[in-house]
């Protein structure tokens, strides 16, 4: 399995998240309103770091958190190293 083109940046989602006074569990709810379902325990590893979202979870997360999906991403420099190409 290759590593996303970006860096899942938790902090940002973490704030958003404790800015709403929302659990874990309330985001996890959210999103499956807005069509995505996740657990808590897999949102607990995105804030800890242990995992990034995928592409589509993404898009619902900061949905859900009312980000942009850019606000949650930090795309790898040797990926736009090679868009500049």
């Amino acid at each position: 399995m290759t590593a996303p083109p970006y860096t899942f940046n938790r902090t940002v989602a973490l704030q958003a998240r404790l800015r709403k006074g929302w659990t874990q569990r309330q985001v996890s709810e959210r999103c499956k309103e807005l069509g995505r379902e996740v657990n808590d325990s897999n949102l607990s590893k995105y804030e800890r770091g242990e995992y990034a979202p995928s592409p589509p979870f993404l898009a619902v997360l900061a949905q859900a958190l009312d980000l942009t999906v850019d606000d949650l991403i930090t795309l790898r420099e040797e990926d736009m190293a090679g868009d500049a190409a």
